[in-house]
């Protein structure tokens, strides 16, 4: 999106558009990106939120109180 402004204030022409793809390569505009934004909110909360293990964990409540616990 932020790369698409630069459009709405400057006139370009289908040669420069041409040549941009030709000499800007993909890994080029993801390393400038991950310079620039670094990583994600959602790349951080998987990462906080994952496990080295899936596991389920398993409680046994009745009423207010816990009976029994075990992690599967």
């Amino acid at each position: 999106m932020i790369l698409t402004l630069l459009l709405s204030t400057t006139k370009v022409t289908p040669d420069q558009v041409l040549q941009a793809m030709e000499t800007i390569h993909l890994t080029d505009v993801k390393a400038w990106s991950q310079e620039v934004f670094g990583q994600s909110i959602l790349s951080k909360r998987k990462l906080a939120f994952s496990t080295d293990k899936n596991y389920i964990k398993v409680a046994l409540i009745i009423g207010d109180r816990l009976i029994a616990e075990s992690t599967c």
